[in-house]
Parts: structure tokens; sequence; C-alpha cells
């Protein structure tokens, strides 16, 4: 029934808005168990791994 009711560009854009929310999702999930939980921040190459990259893909998200 629903499909009566939405046409096709909301429905393509309710899937890439999702999609979105679910890869900011991700990295942000990643983001607190690498860092907060398993404190995993000691060398320079674990803060360029666990926090820099994960707040560069959280910021391309945020650009789209």
């Amino acid at each position: 029934m629903t499909a009566v009711f939405f046409n096709l560009d909301t429905t393509f854009s309710s899937i890439s808005f999702g999609a979105l929310v679910a890869f900011i999702s991700v990295n942000i999930s990643v983001l607190i168990q690498f860092s907060i939980v398993k404190k995993q921040v000691n060398s320079p190459h674990e803060i360029i791994d666990n926090i820099i990259m994960l707040v560069m893909g959280l910021l391309s998200v945020g650009v789209m």
C-alpha cells in the first residue's frame, strides 16, 4: 500500500538518507569503541587510524 503514496524520487531519497545515517552510526561506534572503550590512542599511528580517519569519514558524509 505504501507504493501508492511514494514516488521513485522519494524512495531513492529515503534509501540514500538511510545509508548516510548508517555510515555515520558505524563511524561513531568505531570511534567510541577504539578511542574510549579500548583506549587505543597511544601512538601516533593509532591516533591516525582510530581517530583522524574516522573523523575524516564523518566530515565527508557531512559535506554530502
